[in-house]
């Protein structure tokens, strides 16, 4: 029973806010909690939260007294009443607790900004099954579908014949069938007819800074692209300049004694000296930052080998640290900046969402990326579509830890949440047999990671920044078709009849490609009308899988998406069929709109492109978060999962 008396005014002030908490005796010895206290004249109300006995903010109400006292009841706690005082800037006193006990008590005054709580943070992140596409243990091309790609002309010759056309146009030799391969790659990195492909793009950049509009993208793409009045147009180009800021008057020859000391100099090269010195040098600075020991004993012997030779390696690494910097920006601004004239002047982003009329089409992040030769990759930001349906916040402090870090801060905490116990790899679970994983563990294995938090573009900087934007153009698409599939009427996810399993379905690898590589073409077409150049890389890597890897998923769903582009000529009618079937090929040209173009299903025969990788089952895990890491609280396997259907047992 609380006894009313006067109460002090100045109270209020000094009582009202946030407290930590410090019990102390019995049995657990300390008990941490947090108090929220809000003093209106002699009343008193508020939240207190003790870790380990009240699992949450349980509410107080009582009195503030004249002689610096304030008393209050709690519900629904053991630790029922509070009585304490002011003692200069803390709290102290006692507190009753049911069967008699009682225990000493002191708070101190917390910041709101401060992180503080007192029961820990809890999650639970669903259980989450994934499969590669639908149907058996080995994925299949339909033969109707690619035999009417075949008649209709769209092969693997009609794409290198588009390429010599690309390469005419943008006053490039186009390489034979015999030197595309990794010459292409390596052209691609401005290393192989670097002379004639530096003078290329110098014609197309100078032809974009005179369409820019206003005096300020001019004075940025000078600062980029012409700093000190000659052209910088790849990382090459800048990591010379940047060593020569360090060692007056450095080429590329100077590096060469110490990589021949460490035989990381090719002999039997046909080309110029200068490409196959900074293309080893590429190598090499790649190499530093993947692994640092083998690095390390790579330049070792340079060192006592060729010690002036090496200064110059060194000064040439640190100038492409400075060029990925460079590269990043450059392509924001190419991205970004408007430079296109297409009604009107528009950026490249302008174009994306012009694509995309009903959707909207946020601009990715592009990072550079060090695959180590012309490569990008997409990362769909899609957790905070898939929240609600992959995590249950457990308890009031989860909330407020997620108000304060956000979608993407949770989502690295989930990245910590480890597997199960080693040894635990493949279970059997009903009808299927499943690899046992996690979310962090599928993020690492796949380029584009696994339900990230932002959408970012992974490009290698040494791709010269006008082909880059083909690749930009490809992987952005890949990551709007990532967002549209985790839409609750995509394709990509579902939740099962008991709201207990998420279930995601990947894309055919073959239709999520092509699609990618057929919308990406058809924003380059309309760019090479004025600019070719910009179209030629993705044309000639294109043509490069055409003559040395017709089976690659780029290729094959490319020419299988331009044949089902002449049955369904309008774009968005196109996307909205394949996306609605993207799991399975088959599915799509049985499609009532379209089947009439693919006869004869049954008389073609499909093609077997190889084994489907084991479905992935990642358990139901409940865990607590302390200084920004999971700590696991259960781990649980639901029997039996949901599947979609038409999924079959994949064999060991």
């Amino acid at each position: 029973m609380l006894v009313f008396l006067s109460y002090n005014p100045a109270l209020n002030g000094q009582v009202a806010g946030r407290w930590r908490v410090i019990l102390r005796g019995g049995i657990p010895a300390t008990i941490l909690g947090e108090l929220w206290l809000a003093v209106d004249g002699a009343t008193v109300s508020g939240t207190v939260d003790l870790a380990g006995v009240t699992s949450g903010p349980r509410p107080l109400t009582g009195r503030a007294f004249d002689d610096d006292r304030v008393e209050w009841l709690v519900t629904g706690s053991r630790f029922r009443r509070f009585t304490g005082r002011l003692d200069q800037d803390s709290l102290v006193g006692e507190a009753f607790v049911d069967g008699g006990e009682r225990r000493q008590w002191v708070a101190e005054r917390l910041a709101d900004s401060v992180e503080f709580y007192a029961s820990l943070p809890r999650f639970t992140q669903r259980q989450v099954l994934v499969f590669y596409g639908v149907g058996d243990s080995i994925q299949r091309l339909p033969g109707a579908w690619l035999r009417a790609a075949s008649e209709r002309g769209h092969t693997n010759e009609s794409v290198i014949d588009r390429y010599r056309v690309m390469a005419h146009a943008s006053g490039l030799t186009a390489l034979s069938r015999e030197d595309l391969g990794e010459a292409a790659v390596i052209r691609a990195m401005g290393l192989r007819d670097r002379e004639a492909m530096v003078a290329a793009h110098r014609t197309v950049l100078a032809t974009i800074r005179r369409r820019l509009v206003s005096d300020s993208a001019r004075k940025r793409f000078d600062f980029l692209f012409r700093p000190t009045g000659e052209w910088h147009v790849d990382i090459h180009d800048v990591a010379l300049h940047a060593a020569r800021q360090q060692i007056p008057g450095i080429e590329w020859a100077s590096a060469e004694p110490a990589l021949a000391v460490a035989g990381r100099l090719p002999r039997a090269e046909r080309r110029p000296a200068d490409e196959v010195t900074a293309l080893e040098l590429y190598r090499l600075f790649v190499l530093s930052r993947a692994e640092p020991e083998h690095y390390s004993a790579v330049t070792d012997p340079m060192q006592y080998g060729a010690p002036a030779s090496f200064r110059a390696v060194q000064a040439l690494l640190v100038g492409y640290e400075s060029a990925v910097h460079w590269y990043e920006a450059v392509m924001r601004f190419l991205v970004t900046e408007p430079w296109l004239r297409d009604s009107g002047v528009r950026s490249l982003a302008d174009i994306v969402q012009s694509a995309w009329p009903d959707h909207d089409v946020p601009v990715p992040d592009v990072r550079a990326h060090l695959f180590g030769y012309a490569e990008g990759a997409p990362v769909a930001g899609v957790f905070s579509e898939v929240l609600d349906r992959l995590i249950v916040v457990e308890n009031p402090s989860a909330a407020r830890w997620l108000a304060r870090h956000g979608q993407a801060g949770l989502r690295q905490v989930v990245q910590e949440v480890g597997p199960p116990a080693p040894g635990t790899s493949v279970v059997d679970l009903g009808t299927f047999r499943y690899e046992i994983s996690s979310i962090g563990q599928e993020s690492a294995r796949a380029r584009g990671g696994f339900l990230e938090a932002r959408d970012v573009v992974l490009i290698d900087p040494s791709t010269m920044p006008l082909f880059a934007i083909g690749t930009v153009l490809h992987e952005w698409h890949h990551i709007v078709h990532g967002h549209l599939r985790t839409h609750p009427d995509g394709s990509g996810l579902s939740l099962g009849a008991n709201g207990t399993v998420l279930t995601v379905t990947e894309p055919d690898l073959y239709l999520a490609e092509g699609l990618a590589e057929y919308e990406a073409d058809r924003i380059l077409r309309k760019l090479a009308v004025k600019f070719p150049l910009i179209a030629f890389g993705e044309a000639e890597k294109l043509a490069e899988m055409a003559a040395a890897r017709p089976l690659d998923p780029h290729i094959q769903g490319y020419l299988m998406i331009a044949a089902l582009a002449d049955a369904v000529p309008e774009p968005a009618e196109l996307r909205r069929l394949v996306m609605r079937r993207d799991t399975d090929a088959f599915q799509v040209i049985l499609d009532s709109s379209v089947a009439v173009w693919f006869p004869s299903h049954g008389a073609a025969r499909d093609l077997s492109v190889g084994p489907r990788r084991r479905p992935v089952l990642i358990p139901e895990v409940t865990f607590t978060v302390d200084d920004g890491q999971p700590f696991v609280e259960e781990t649980r396997y639901l029997i039996p999962p949901d599947s979609p259907s038409g999924v079959l047992e994949v064999a060991p």
